[in-house]
Order: C-alpha cells, then sequence, then structure tokens
C-alpha cells in the first residue's frame, strides 16, 4: 500500500461511525402519542427505551405532568419544549453508560426538531435517574409534590 492509499485508509477510518449501539424511533415526539426512542446493541438486542413527546401533547395525556406543572407559571409554550418519560436500561446493561448515551440521543433527535426545552419528571427516591439528568445538563426547574422532581433543560 502507497501512501496515498494509507492516507485515504486512515480518513476513510475516522469517518466511519464508530458508535457501539443503534438508536431506532418509532413515531413521532409531534403525534399525539410521542415517540419511543430505543437503543440496542449493533446486532439489534434490546438495551433500553424511553418516550419523547411535545408539551402541548403531554400536559393534554399525563396528569402527573398536569399535577406537577398546576401552579407554576411555565416557559413551556407549544412545541417548544418536549417531555421525556419512562426512560428504562433493561437490568444487564445498568450502570454501564448506556442511559446516557440514550438520553444524548433523545436529546439530539429533540434538538434536531427545533425544541427549546426538554423537561421531565423523575421521582425523588429514583437516585440514579436523578443523577443521569444533572450529568447531562438539567436543572430541577421545582417540586410541588412529595414524591417527585422536575427537571428542565435547556437545548
Amino acid at each position: 500500500m502507497n501512501l496515498q492509499e494509507q492516507i485515504l485508509r486512515i480518513k476513510s477510518l475516522m469517518s466511519e461511525d464508530t458508535k457501539d449501539y443503534r438508536i431506532i424511533t418509532e413515531g413521532d415526539i409531534f403525534s399525539p402519542t410521542g415517540a419511543k426512542i430505543m437503543i440496542t446493541k449493533p446486532d439489534y438486542k434490546y438495551v433500553g427505551e424511553t418516550s419523547a413527546i411535545v408539551y402541548e401533547n403531554a400536559i393534554v395525556g399525563s396528569d402527573m405532568l398536569r399535577n406537577v406543572m398546576s401552579d407554576v407559571e411555565s416557559p413551556f409554550k407549544g412545541n417548544n419544549c418536549v417531555y421525556i418519560y419512562s426512560l428504562n436500561i433493561g437490568e444487564d446493561y445498568r450502570g454501564q453508560g448506556w442511559g446516557d448515551k440514550l438520553k444524548k440521543e433523545t436529546l439530539d433527535i429533540i434538538k434536531n426538531n427545533g425544541a427549546d426545552y426538554s423537561i421531565a419528571i423523575v421521582k425523588k427516591d429514583n437516585i440514579p435517574s436523578q443523577g443521569l439528568f444533572k450529568k447531562n445538563g438539567y436543572d430541577i426547574h421545582h417540586s410541588t409534590d412529595i414524591d417527585h422532581l422536575f427537571y428542565k433543560k435547556l437545548i
């Protein structure tokens, strides 16, 4: 292999997708039921999933979100915000960074769809999930009840 071929080979290796996972999306964050975002191994072995829906549709369908937001002046209007919920990583994959990968990919999907904010509700006793949201740049927006924290992130 001559020098030019070696350079081309190195460039192709550098530009290859080096992800050790796949993201599969079902649905649309703008639909009334939102989207399911799944993470799998390269061979499509299921690792975990989360769901995302624009705020205006989420507030209609989620009693919990309505209750948490009932006494708060909200900056979230129309399609400027996406509600992330039901993040779940398979037991065999917990503590290995899969939740972080899924969260980052979900934020990319939200950002690419033009939203300004991402929000989530986390149970106060769910310490791993709280850590995941904090690690990904979320702040606690408020807490209005005994059991839950409301997180937000400006994208």
